[in-house]
């Protein structure tokens, strides 16, 4: 078929802009495109843009309907969520045959043990808490932003967003009665925590960056009543810097509530009593450049996660009447190679989930009423795949024998597991139900590439049992490799399509990610950047060698700052793959980072560097997507943008998709899908989120020349 006659290339006009910074000159012609609100020529350009990629996906109608319809047919139509107990009630979640979205519910326990769930229990009729489907009915868009049910089970506080900007509007509702309170405060962001009397509820608030800046205390008996909008709530901490996002939560003991302001390298937590919600928040640990920590609580003392001399993480005890980097007294000490991701911290025990080589252990750490006494017992859950993950799941009681966490793996749907601390055995709570899926069929395996200075990097593979390597499939390489975010091998419903297909999925664990501890997101951030792109490489470079696929058959796919990835690795080899696809791509770094007006821009100096100083200027222009298309052959390209992103602005993939064309010798067709309803994330609710995958797995599938007939 030919795809360069399906409709006419969109020509965007070019308005020239020069933008001169220590002593270079930058030339933008589509700059204009930023002004949606303003230039009725940018919104006619994007409509334009969607008929486009419409038209060029028209022929594969019939198999992006199939591939959709596959995709559906692997979500359970009605189930439920596992059960967390919480006193004396069971929460959990569950889904309606047809509808969209979850629905919130909770069973009274009548009888059976304390901190048990399952057949043992006796539970009342099921009552709704939040239903998502009713709240979203109208709305092109929905997210539930935070659910947080009060310590008398009285209320729940929950924040909603209909447009996909992640600006969400917090309502407190009566559980029994399903009456909402007169309180709507907009603007605000993910979390919030109850005090124990359910009667005051802290909550974050955005700026007009779309940072959360202020933590204010909501009562429920102020006298007079305070304004149903919030505007006169009590202002508990307002941070000016703006590297730093505020965030309230609950001690898992709930006695504790805490504030924390984080930047991407530095943290601050400040705790005050649960019990008095006038009481003022104290110190932890302090703000020092460069210290990360998390706290929780147990007995008389703060169970601290700390970076403090110590790159990968330690776990310590501080005592909470005097908290302090002096009196730290080492639990899990720093040890070289491993990194303590997270802990969940319980009466009886500490879960301490620790990275090595790439993947994840859980270390148990008895303890009693003082932390430091059960050392020594210390023991390890292992696992037996080549590649997994597993992490810490939500569990509401404190006083729990079990160590609950998921795991997950390329051909292993996740599973939630109680773990009994003094049996040290397993409890399959709950596993995803994958209709129609056979594990057996299905193969992973993990193989390490070697970059360009030497340094090993891990690939993680997915494919049909029984896959001949002789260079005749199609893989999909998938990429992330930044903010020390982790790309790990888990479980996807919808990679099954393309690998009942004949491809192999794989994902390149690249450096800037956190896969391999602290050390690996360090080699591929700030004045290492460039690391991440040449590690991707090395990666395509190697399954080819490895007779997995060749170039003609390979595609290529990241996300945001995978986005970045794919827009980088495009420049420098575009020969190496047939078909890109860069989802809400951070493509246009130098205009972004120069406007510090923009979300999230002065925060993230802390990660790419802060393009008003000559160095990182120099450096980030040398990768920036944007600023390094040339002419030469593009592979085919699809962008895809969210209208309402709050993450990276509509007009950075539009930009890059009109520049493409300006300069690409190739005919392979280069696109942009602009979703006018929703931000950074895509469509909302899980049957549309398939429609944006099969739409995606259509244009590797017709790019490749990988369509059976259509």
């Amino acid at each position: 078929m030919s795809l360069e006659t399906a409709t006419s290339v969109p020509t965007p006009k070019r308005v020239r802009v020069e933008h001169h910074l220590h002593g270079d000159v930058r030339i933008d012609d589509y700059g204009w495109m930023r002004d949606v609100d303003s230039d009725p020529d940018v919104r006619a350009h994007i409509d334009l843009e969607n008929e486009y990629s419409a038209a060029l996906l028209a022929p594969v109608a019939a198999t992006r309907e199939a591939l959709y319809d596959e995709l559906v047919s692997r979500i359970e139509d009605a189930g439920e969520s596992v059960h967390m107990r919480r006193d004396n009630w069971v929460y959990y979640t569950r889904t309606v045959a047809g509808e969209q979205y979850r629905v919130y519910c909770r069973r009274e326990v009548l009888a059976g043990p304390r901190y048990v769930i399952g057949d043992e229990l006796a539970l009342g009729d099921e009552q709704v808490v939040v239903d998502e489907n009713a709240l979203a009915a109208g709305k092109d868009y929905f997210a539930l932003g935070l659910f947080e049910v009060s310590p008398d089970h009285k209320y729940v506080a929950y924040a909603t967003d209909t447009a996909g900007a992640e600006e969400y509007q917090l309502q407190i509702r009566e559980i029994a009665t399903g009456e909402v309170l007169e309180t709507l405060i907009p603007g605000t962001s993910y979390s919030a925590a109850w005090y124990a009397d359910s009667r005051a509820l802290l909550y974050t608030e955005l700026n007009d960056t779309h940072r959360p800046w202020r933590v204010r205390r909501y009562s429920l008996d102020a006298n007079p009543p305070q304004a149903p909008d919030g505007s006169d709530s009590e202002i508990v901490w307002e941070e000016p810097d703006e590297r730093y996002f505020l965030h309230a939560h609950t001690s898992r003991s709930r006695t504790t509530v805490f504030i924390s302001a984080g930047s991407k390298i530095t943290s601050e937590t400040r705790f005050a009593p649960a019990n008095d919600p006038t009481a003022a928040f104290a110190p932890t640990l302090g703000r020092t450049l460069g210290h990360e920590y998390d706290v929780e609580v147990h007995g008389d003392d703060f169970i601290v996660r700390t970076n403090h001399e110590a790159p990968e993480f330690r776990l310590a005890t501080t005592p909470i009447a005097a908290p302090g980097l002096d009196s730290l007294t080492d639990i899990v000490p720093a040890r070289a190679g491993v990194k303590i991701d997270e802990m969940s911290v319980f009466r009886s025990h500490v879960a301490v989930f620790e990275r090595a080589n790439g993947l994840v252990e859980v270390r148990i750490v008895p303890v009693t009423d003082k932390v430091v006494a059960a050392t020594d017992t210390q023991f390890t859950v292992e696992f037996d795949e080549p590649a997994y993950l597993v992490y810490a799941a939500s569990s509401g009681e404190f006083g729990s024998p079990h160590a609950r966490f998921v795991y997950t793996s390329m051909v292993t749907p996740s599973t939630v597991i109680d773990f009994d601390v003094s049996s040290r055995t397993r409890i399959a709570r709950w596993s995803q139900p994958v209709p129609g899926y056979d594990a057996t069929n299905y193969t992973t395996a993990r193989t390490w590439a070697t970059a360009n200075d030497g340094v090993k990097v891990p690939i993680t593979l997915l494919y049909k049992t029984g896959l001949e390597r002789d260079g005749s499939n199609f893989l999909h390489l998938y990429g992330y490799g930044s903010y020390g975010i982790s790309m790990d091998a888990t479980f996807a419903h919808s990679r099954i399509s393309l690998v009942d297909r004949g491809f192999v999925y794989a994902i390149a664990h690249v450096r800037g990610g956190g896969e391999l501890g602290e050390q690996w997101h360090d080699g591929g951030k700030l004045m290492t950047k460039r690391n991440t792109f040449t590690d991707f490489i090395a990666a395509a470079e190697h399954v080819i060698a490895e007779n997995y696929t060749t170039p003609e058959r390979m595609s290529t796919q990241g996300g945001s700052a995978g986005g970045l990835l794919m827009g980088a690795v495009a420049n420098l080899r575009p020969d190496l793959f047939a078909c890109v696809v860069a989802d809400v791509p951070f493509v246009d770094v130098m205009n972004t980072m120069l406007d510090a007006t923009l979300p999230l821009t002065v925060l993230e100096y802390e990660e790419w560097g802060n393009p008003n100083d000559p160095e990182p200027y120099a450096y980030m222009r040398s990768y920036s997507p944007y600023d390094n298309v040339t002419s030469q052959a593009y592979p085919a390209v699809l962008a895809t943008a969210g209208l309402n992103d709050p993450r990276v602005s509509y007009w950075e993939p539009a930009k890059w998709v009109a520049l493409l064309r300006d300069n690409t010798t190739s005919t392979k067709p280069i696109a942009l899908h602009t979703n006018t309803n929703a931000g950074h994330g895509g469509a909302s609710g899980r049957f549309a989120a398939m429609k944006d995958v099969a739409l995606r797995y259509a244009w590797i599938l017709m790019t490749l020349g990988a369509v059976d007939n259509d």
